[in-house]
């Protein structure tokens, strides 16, 4: 099959089903928290925010367990089909009991009082909630499996590898606009039965409206899509990972040429990184991965250089052990980036909509009057913003990929650092500002949330491209799962233990004025906003966004320390490598490779593994 249409085809699968579980913020201001006699789940924002939390926690630790297992013992075939199956269920688990709670809330709506109808919404999430737990925790299991078995469609592009790695990674932020659109359709649906709005018009049609359409349809639909869709997994996908030999029979079947292996893949692009360091090593007659054996050494001195006639060559990193990769220096700096930075970036997923309740910039429930007289609630704007920004994080993929090929992963992950320092730089800047009943001022605001939302979007596709593509490209197919799903377990375990404490410091209690008060319901007319209670706490998120922007400037301090600290062992053992030339007067060759496959196993292999040790 052309390589193309099964790099398409990954970036569809891993769409549907590889990320869906980070749109939740999308139904969580909407279709969670609405009644059950509105037509919605009738959870409360903490019960969607513990949901969240455990699912893509328990997602993270699954890429080692069973899924990280499956890709490396049984291949890219096993693991994607277990993964869709088990993601496929989980939509149909999360909507098992919703069409009965629906058919009892209304009825009881329509027969009995409202305090019985604030006990059937079931917002303390302890009579059915669990369904949405079960459904939630399928879907976050199965998705980094869904992911985890296409990433090695990078190997059928040489010297592009991490642009493609790049796409299908990303290609998981499309995800995110799959449970915004369910929420948006579903409210389409209940505003058209309402003839008005959620919460107002006709009582009767309203009660049609839930009776004909219901969220639990948009679920089942996106099962059975992607049930379908494994379908299609078992027959393209093969047993063993691709690497860089099966692109000359994809070049040969889409681009038909039918030159020799070399002359093929000697046309691909090397990183302008590794021909740096290669045109700078040539004239001391050495290979890079020489370089790097000295320089993984410390104990080595430059009279033991000098001394010996013939350098040790260290095996490519791919070719190391499973243990050696597992303890190395590189695998535990990409660890710990990846850790601190997917935290934050999850966490403020999941907290967003608590936080925008708690800090009460964008008053929910006001609709606020734009320039042009239009109306809308400034909460659910900004949600919809977020969950719809938040999709084009897609197209940021061809610009990390170009800058893992050429400046390496180092300064790539300092920019996905910086990235997201500057979201919360905008985040101070929103608290300093006091719209002060200023509508102008209250505009520049919103427009400064949504730039906010830009770079956050910025921030979250540059990291897990960052990571993946990383492992990839340094540690190879071999051992990609375990070695990725030690870290990113270790990422799932540090979320699930440190989000709730870290939400208890951080959370107030303005958010709860959307459930408690009458005057603050989550649809009204927006009149009753400016009433009420100022006595709520709004918590400690600027505390809170101080603490991540000291937690990314270390990581920043880091990368810069070891960039400076490999630029310095790099010029000592150069000036050794020279001198130990110079005496001997003659330079050694490094052009003694024997055809033109292993010419781009040394080309593809042991110099773009060292390009993170160089750089």
């Amino acid at each position: 099959m052309n390589r193309y249409l099964l790099v398409l085809f990954g970036i569809l699968q891993n769409t549907l089903a590889g990320g869906v579980i980070y749109g939740w913020t999308g139904i969580a201001g909407s279709i969670l928290i609405t009644p059950p006699s509105l037509g919605g789940a009738g959870l409360s924002p903490t019960v969607a925010l513990q949901i969240f939390s455990i699912a893509s926690s328990i997602g993270c630790v699954s890429q080692l367990f069973p899924l990280g297992i499956l890709q490396d013992s049984f291949g890219p075939r096993i693991c994607s089909v277990f993964s869709n199956l088990v993601v496929g269920l989980g939509c149909f688990v999360f909507v098992a009991y919703s069409n009965s709670d629906i058919e009892d809330s209304v009825d009881n709506d329509n027969g009995n009082d409202n305090d019985n109808d604030n006990d059937n919404n079931n917002n303390d999430g302890s009579v059915t909630s669990w369904p949405y737990f079960v459904g939630a925790i399928l879907m976050g299991l199965g998705g980094p499996g869904v992911q985890m078995s296409v990433l090695h469609l990078g190997n059928l592009f040489p010297g592009r590898e991490n642009l493609v790695m790049s796409c299908i990674t990303n290609s998981i932020t499309l995800s995110f606009g799959i449970f915004p659109f369910f929420s948006y359709i579903w409210s389409l649906n209940i505003q058209n039965g309402n003839g008005n709005n959620i919460g107002g018009g006709d009582e009767n049609a309203n009660t049609d409206a839930i009776s004909n359409f219901h969220f639990a349809f948009l679920f089942r639909l996106l099962g059975i899509l992607i049930w379908g869709m494994t379908l299609i997994s078992l027959w393209i996908w093969p047993d063993v990972p691709f690497n860089s030999y099966d692109s000359i029979q994809m070049l040969a079947l889409d681009e038909t040429e039918d030159g020799p292996r070399g002359t093929v893949e000697a046309q691909a692009p090397v990183p302008s990184a590794v021909l740096s360091a290669e045109s700078s090593l040539s004239s001391a007659g050495i290979e890079i991965t020489d370089v790097v054996e000295e320089q993984h050494n410390p104990n080595t001195s430059p009279t033991q250089i000098n001394s010996t006639d013939k350098h040790s060559k260290r095996l490519p990193v791919k070719e190391l052990t499973f243990r050696q990769q597992l303890f190395s220096g590189k695998l535990f700096r990409l660890a710990l980036f990846f850790t601190i930075t997917s935290f934050w970036a999850n966490f403020y997923v999941a907290s967003l909509t608590v936080e925008l309740k708690d800090e009460r910039q964008f008053q929910y429930g006001n609709a606020k009057s734009d320039k042009t007289g239009n109306e809308r609630d400034a909460f659910i704007y900004l949600i919809q913003v977020f969950s719809y920004i938040q999709v084009g994080g897609m197209f940021v993929s061809p610009l990390v990929g170009h800058l893992l090929d050429t400046i390496g992963w180092n300064w790539t992950s300092i920019i996905t650092c910086l990235l997201g320092i500057g979201q919360l730089l905008l985040l101070f800047l929103i608290n300093f500002l006091d719209s002060d009943g200023d509508i102008d001022t209250y505009l520049w605001k919103e427009r400064i949330m949504i730039l906010s939302f830009v770079v956050y979007c910025f921030f979250r596709s540059f990291l897990y491209p960052c990571f993946f593509s990383s492992v990839a490209v340094l540690f190879g197919f071999k051992n990609f799962g375990a070695l990725s799903g030690i870290v990113v377990a270790v990422s799932g375990i540090s979320f699930l233990v440190l989000a709730v404490p870290v939400s208890a410091f951080a959370i107030g209690t303005c958010h709860l004025l959307s459930i408690d008060s009458e005057e603050s319901a989550y649809y009204g007319n927006g009149d009753n906003a400016n009433e009420l209670s100022p006595s709520c706490l709004s918590g400690r998120w600027k505390s809170l966004h101080t603490f991540q922007f000291a937690s990314l400037a270390l990581l920043i301090a880091m990368q810069l320390f070891y960039r400076r600290d490999d630029s310095e062992d790099l010029i000592e053992i150069r000036r050794s490598i020279n001198n130990t030339n110079v005496k001997k007067g003659a330079h050694r060759q490094t052009s003694d490779l024997d055809n033109q496959e292993e010419f781009l196993e040394s080309k593809y292999g042991s110099v773009r593994n060292t390009t993170a040790e160089i750089i």
